[in-house]
């Protein structure tokens, strides 16, 4: 339970929060969140962000160790680099149709995220944005991302099934790195057909 008073708000920026922790609802009123704003916080378990908030800022919940679960409003349109790294006990997350950019490292090192649903408003898997999240077992990349990133889902030990649609047309360095498990479903004679190919990873047509 969080009050008003946690809250230090700026001209809609969130600038500090002097809460308990536990379930917090970010209040109405705020548009986006200083960089950083609940980094380190152990206490946190959940968040609700308001409709209206359009930016979740750089590292905003970085090492956010306890929190395990967030609800992201269809306000927000960009979701800052390791927003939410190192979120050990996060299991779930599902990031609205609004969001066009997701930052580096975004979920990094998320060991529990077992499952994430992404927009296909979305036309980059940003560099490192899964790494090493090692609960995931099953991907799919919606149609109209164009690009995976260097290290993608490096090191994402349990992932066994990623589906790659015809709009990637380029998947970076390590973007699959020591996903031993890992199957490519993807079109016949698509990109990822050849990347898959290329890189000796079982692969079957959809």
């Amino acid at each position: 339970m969080s009050n008003a008073s946690d809250f230090i708000i700026e001209n809609g920026i969130l600038t500090k929060y002097n809460g308990a922790g536990g379930e917090i609802t970010v209040p109405e009123g705020v548009s986006s969140f200083s960089r950083s704003i609940f980094s380190w916080n152990d206490s946190i378990t959940s968040v609700t962000i308001p409709d209206g908030v359009t930016n979740i800022s750089e590292a905003a919940f970085h090492e956010c160790k306890n929190l395990e679960s967030v609800s992201i409003p269809n306000s927000v349109t960009t979701i800052g680099r390791t927003a939410l790294g190192w979120c050990k006990s996060l299991k779930s997350i599902t990031l609205p149709d609004s969001v066009t950019s997701i930052g580096e490292r975004a979920f990094q090192y998320c060991y529990g995220l077992k499952s994430i649903t992404i927009p296909g408003s979305v036309e980059k898997i940003s560099d490192y944005m899964f790494y090493d999240c090692e609960g995931f077992e099953t991907v799919i990349i919606p149609d109209g991302v164009t690009s995976i990133g260097d290290g993608a889902f490096f090191s994402c030990l349990s992932l066994e099934s990623v589906s790659i649609p015809d709009s990637v047309t380029s998947i970076g360095k390590d973007a699959f790195a020591y996903c031993e498990k890992l199957t490519i479903h993807a079109p016949a004679d698509s990109y990822a057909a050849h990347y898959a190919k290329e890189n000796n990873i079982s692969f079957v047509v959809i």
